[in-house]
């Protein structure tokens, strides 16, 4: 079970219209880009031209963004796990599996961020997950339920590229296990974020004509063009089709593909000010939807 945060830090930009026939000037005040056909103080350059129906504005992306920790809304579906005869069941995982819980290696097929578990029981309340890919570790993560059975938390640490990053996920019960089962099993509810450092919430746009590049912390890495050529997305643990395109003036939407299968959907609003992006993330395969809110920095 592993909480894709990351995966919620996406592209965007806000799109301006312009006339052929005027010659307009860029002026940046406070961080906010506005054209007009006079200069304003301190640095101005030429708009850039009209391109189909609309043109890049740069300055309503480039630069860095950072998730609000307190927007961010996660999936309501519930995360249902078995622990019980030596065995560890993720049954709301795609696919489902289950392998032995004796903290040694097992083989997840079809899982794409790690492909073995190792699943250790450390004590009444809690069990630990090691995942790997290809033998290299890429997270970590330690659930512990209260002592009154009703919340418990998901400790991650992510490995990345380049970096260690750990999180907290609250969670709450919504149903119990059998009765001879581990206090882990059962279903549960993921109701926010109680930690997760800046470096997994900051994200930063380049922008060169039609082509969008971002780069985060965590080595996520894209190059796109708004006419949705197909490109590609790499976060270090799995590399993705991606696609982007414009719907309006302000909102792009994101199409990640796997295999050529349409894994998951993210929709991104500038606000009229320029100075917030919001953001909603929907999961294709399991129907889940997750919101959040970046302000640039």
């Amino acid at each position: 079970m592993v909480a894709r945060i990351v995966s919620v830090l996406f592209c965007t930009m806000v799109l301006v219209a312009a006339s052929p026939a005027q010659t307009l000037y860029k002026c940046v005040v406070n961080g906010v880009a506005t054209y007009q056909q006079i200069q304003c103080q301190g640095k101005a350059v030429p708009a850039p031209p009209k391109g189909g129906s609309h043109v890049v504005g740069p300055t309503a992306i480039e630069g860095t963004w950072k998730i609000d920790r307190n927007s961010i809304r996660l999936p309501t579906k519930s995360i249902d796990l078995l622990v019980q005869d030596g065995k560890f069941e993720c049954k709301s995982c795609d696919p489902p599996f289950a392998v032995k819980a004796d903290g040694s290696d097992q083989p997840i097929p079809g899982q794409p961020a790690s492909n073995t578990i190792a699943v250790k029981i450390l004590d009444p309340r809690s069990i630990q997950q090691t995942r790997k890919k290809y033998g290299r570790v890429v997270s970590v993560e330690t659930i512990t339920v209260s002592v009154d059975w009703q919340t418990a938390t998901l400790k991650i640490n992510n490995h990345t590229l380049t970096a260690t990053q750990n999180t907290t996920i609250n969670l709450a019960r919504a149903g119990i296990g059998p009765a001879t089962s581990h206090e882990v099993s059962g279903s549960w509810k993921q109701t926010g974020v109680a930690d997760m450092p800046d470096t997994m919430l900051l994200f930063t746009y380049q922008v060169q004509g039609k082509m969008v590049s971002k780069s985060t912390s965590s080595g996520e890495t894209y190059t796109a063009s708004l006419d949705g050529a197909p490109a590609t997305s790499d976060d270090g643990s799995e590399t993705r089709s991606l696609s982007i395109k414009a719907v309006g003036n302000n909102t792009l939407e994101e199409t990640s593909r796997r295999n050529g299968k349409v894994v998951e959907v993210k929709t991104l609003v500038v606000a009229s000010n320029g100075k917030t992006m919001a953001i909603t993330d929907k999961n294709a395969i399991d129907g889940t939807t997750s919101t959040m809110v970046a302000i640039r920095q």
